[in-house]
């Protein structure tokens, strides 16, 4: 394995340990929710955290990218480093202020649902996100992947000792969220000591105003997964129902197990892609191992969809299995868009990766409200699934003179019709089929990976 090969696996290392385990914590809460929650109080707090993972890169202009962007850029500057930590802290800080005002004052002409849950646990996330960045930037990616393991932890029990002890509902829950991530970024801010890193003096709004430039057009493509859910939650409220909207929150919970490994390797190759010399032979061969692993994945989760919803959530939930087999898919296409959303940012051609991302919510739109009516929550799901493999096609093209990827494309296009074909024998619901599925998914995936994985056990061996 090369030296840039090792770089990539050490920081993926890294990565795997924050984000498995704070994705395993947190991905275990919804199956504890579908037990101790009706299928409308389900809804309603996905809904709450889908709207706040929506709100957070609008308020604050996602300055938390530009933040670790600029670090990595002037990390060996001390001055220069506490001038961008400074500024963007406290432009993020007078940001979230001023939005909690507005919704103070909406408050007032309109009834908003759990209102100051949702502004507690906006405040909460703004600050924990933006100095998870700021550590990531600094290089304490040990300290990162710590933190993040830290703050699953503190929601798991805060949500459990709520739900379990005190009984309090979903009220709870979110009171449980609040509390995780105001404690964790406490947690950081001192420990990291990233208040050593701020001055008032070394505010610059020049600075400030070349950061936005570059985040602004982020906006669309971090919020893309979450813009996609909210609109397909609130197409569901509209056409259909808040029980129902409670069973899709389920299922869409369930390619968390994709998304964990995707921004396990995502992280990574955003810091290998800013940092290094485009090598397009080296990345080539990292899209196409990664393009293995993702369909693999994918092949053996639509094979296990129907007995992951059996054993890990409540009865009333079972059905959500239906509508996972096609999240699975679209999950996949979100982590090959991002792929080459990182390539973007070494660029800081951001402005593209607004186009994409806008292309992709369009069509998701169309095909959700067009379905719906005669699909149910499959066309969400469709929708979802369609709009990302436009994201991803159309940043392969438009990257085709200075990115252009010596993609295996029997391997891709290959897996990409077998993963079809599960869809289609998975929804048969035949008990012998879906055994056979099982075994074979089982087989392809350590087949087409055994050679990743033989790397991966021969570095970590010495």
């Amino acid at each position: 394995m090369g030296g840039k090969g090792k770089a990539l696996f050490q920081n993926t290392l890294i990565y795997t340990v924050g984000t498995f385990g704070s994705k395993v914590i947190t991905f275990l809460l919804f199956p504890l929710l579908s037990f101790y929650l009706t299928k409308e109080e389900v809804g309603a707090y996905d809904l709450v955290v889908t709207t706040v993972s929506l709100f957070i890169p609008i308020i604050t202009i996602q300055l938390s990218d530009a933040n670790y962007r600029w670090i990595i850029t002037f990390g060996k500057d001390p001055q220069a480093l506490k001038k961008v930590i400074s500024t963007n802290l406290f432009t993020v800080t007078g940001l979230l202020l001023a939005f909690l005002l507005l919704i103070i004052v909406v408050q007032f002409f309109v009834t908003i649902p759990y209102v100051f849950y949702f502004m507690g646990f906006i405040a909460g996330m703004v600050f924990f996100q933006f100095l998870q960045q700021t550590v990531r930037g600094l290089g304490f990616n040990k300290k990162y992947a710590g933190y993040a393991i830290l703050n699953a932890f503190f929601i798991f029990t805060f949500s459990g000792l709520f739900l379990l002890v005190l009984k309090t509902g979903v009220e709870g829950v979110l009171w449980a969220s609040i509390l995780a991530y105001s404690l964790s970024s406490l947690i950081i801010f001192f420990h990291s000591k990233i208040y050593e890193r701020l001055s008032f003096s070394l505010y610059s709004g020049a600075e400030l105003k070349e950061m936005i430039r570059y985040s602004y057009p982020l906006i669309p493509n971090s919020i893309s997964w979450w813009l996609i859910n909210l609109a397909n939650r609130y197409i569901i409220l509209f056409f259909l129902s808040a029980e129902l909207n409670g069973i899709y929150a389920i299922s869409a919970r369930f390619p968390a197990i994709i998304i964990m490994v995707n921004s396990i390797f995502t992280l990574a190759w955003q810091d290998h892609t800013i940092k290094e010399e485009s090598d397009i032979g080296f990345s080539s061969r990292v899209f196409n191992r990664f393009v293995k692993m993702e369909f693999g994945l994918v092949l053996v989760l639509i094979a296990m969809s129907e007995l992951l919803a059996r054993y890990l959530v409540d009865e009333n939930f079972y059905e959500a299995w239906r509508y996972m087999p096609v999240l699975f898919l679209a999950t996949a296409f979100t982590a090959f868009s991002a792929y080459y959303g990182a390539v973007y940012l070494r660029q800081k051609n951001t402005k593209e990766l607004f186009f994409s991302t806008l292309l992709g919510g369009i069509i998701n739109l169309v095909i959700s409200i067009a379905l719906i009516g005669t699909i149910g929550l499959l066309a969400p799901a469709i929708g979802t699934f369609f709009g990302f493999m436009v994201v991803f096609g159309y940043r392969v093209w438009q990257n085709r003179k200075t990115f252009q990827l010596d993609i295996d494309k029997m391997t891709f296009f290959g897996l990409f019709v077998l993963s079809l074909i599960f869809l289609g024998l998975k929804g048969l619901g035949n008990v012998y089929v879906d055994v056979i599925l099982i075994v074979i998914s089982l087989v392809v995936f350590v087949k087409i990976n055994l050679s990743t994985f033989y790397k991966f056990y021969s570095y970590i061996k010495k």
